[in-house]
């Protein structure tokens, strides 16, 4: 009976540290994505939970976030949850992404997001921020950060909007010369975001996530 006991105490513990949580996420060559992915293995290794991401296109992983089909969004900006009930914000910042408006023409300067209605601009797909921001502007929506400098760099477009990291990535792995980017339109900050199904480690995630934020400092 003892051993009997012993056996079943084993499956408990180990059925306990070896649920899976299952992440959306951008694409898993993008810098930001990159950058995410350490911080929230931790925090959910930190809570005995084993994460797997599943890497898609922007606006795929946002479908399936949202719908439940996975357990969490990797982040987000907090405006996505405005129009994303189904997703709760982990309310503990990841970074701040600082939001460029890329060129070519060192004449074009542009102060705000309202600056931008006189171009011809190119986004990536599934950005919900960028798209909300540049509603009914001349825009080119391309599936890829790639296909986005290309146009810039063809003169197809005027501007490309991405984040600073991710667009100086792009061009240095594209070879791109003379891309400016000195057009800074916001920085605003990055979250965690889980589906409402999780709503019970909710806390759990903000305050785990929170330790390891302050052990950086």
């Amino acid at each position: 009976m003892k051993y009997f006991c012993s056996i079943l105490i084993f499956i408990f513990s180990f059925s306990i540290f070896s649920q899976e949580i299952v992440i959306s996420a951008g694409p898993k060559d993008n810098i930001y994505i990159v950058k995410a992915t350490p911080i929230i293995r931790e925090v959910y290794k930190k809570l005995g939970y084993t994460l797997t991401i599943k890497n898609n296109s922007f606006e795929g992983s946002l479908i399936s976030s949202s719908s439940g089909e996975s357990d969490g969004e990797l982040f987000r900006f907090k405006s996505v949850a405005d129009n994303y009930p189904s997703l709760l914000i982990v309310d503990e910042p990841l970074f701040s992404i600082e939001t460029i408006a890329f060129t070519k023409d060192k004449n074009i300067k542009i102060e705000s997001w309202g600056g931008l209605a006189k171009y011809r601009i190119a986004y990536v797909r599934g950005i919900k921020s960028i798209e909300k921001r540049t509603e009914n502007m001349n825009a080119v929506i391309t599936n890829t950060h790639e296909k986005a400098f290309e146009l810039l760099d063809k003169n197809r477009v005027e501007v490309v909007i991405s984040g600073k990291e991710t667009g100086l990535k792009i061009i240095k792995e594209l070879g791109l010369k003379n891309i400016l980017a000195d057009n800074i339109l916001d920085s605003v900050p990055a979250y965690h975001l889980i589906h409402e199904k999780n709503r019970d480690i909710l806390k759990s995630v903000e305050n785990s996530l929170r330790e390891i934020k302050k052990r950086e400092d």
